[in-house]
């Protein structure tokens, strides 16, 4: 759906490359460990979604972020059709900056630059967070999301 570059003064937010495939899973691994997600998620994995995001445009896309030249994090995003929005919905399944790059603006200006080239279908961004995350929540509250009245539940269909 998302499948060009986004540019600030501050990131590029592109696509992957195929030489950004170590990072990248060094990345997810952390995300994981830091989230607490219990999945153990590895190259395998992001070959598959990247493949997934490829074949599929419309399924979602996946964003490196960078700054110069250096990867400073990514965002994956999920998009599905809501009935009762009337449109798409941007569900960003993971967003992760490194450490020594949070706190300076690039998931606010990332998320920014989201919402304004959204596709005009897209009725929505989501997120789902850990309750613990609360540094992110506030974020999001910083950039106008508000607290949703769904509880996410699901039901593993595969080992993990």
């Amino acid at each position: 759906m998302l499948d060009y570059n986004l540019v600030s003064s501050l990131a590029t937010y592109r696509m992957p490359e195929p030489e950004d495939i170590p990072q990248l899973v060094d990345m997810v691994e952390r995300f994981h460990a830091e989230t607490r997600t219990g999945l153990h998620v590895g190259q395998p994995e992001v070959l598959a979604t990247l493949k997934e995001l490829n074949q599929h445009r419309r399924s979602g896309s996946w964003f490196v972020f960078e700054m110069g030249e250096e990867v400073v994090g990514y965002c994956l995003i999920a998009n599905r059709w809501d009935n009762g929005l009337g449109g798409a919905v941007l569900h960003v399944d993971e967003l992760y900056v490194m450490p020594g790059r949070r706190g300076r603006g690039i998931a606010a200006d990332f998320l920014g630059l989201l919402a304004k080239v959204a596709p005009g279908d897209a009725a929505a961004i989501r997120f789902e967070l850990p309750a613990a995350n609360r540094r992110a929540q506030g974020l999001l509250r910083r950039l106008g999301y508000g607290e949703s009245t769904e509880r996410a539940m699901s039901l593993p269909l595969r080992g993990t």
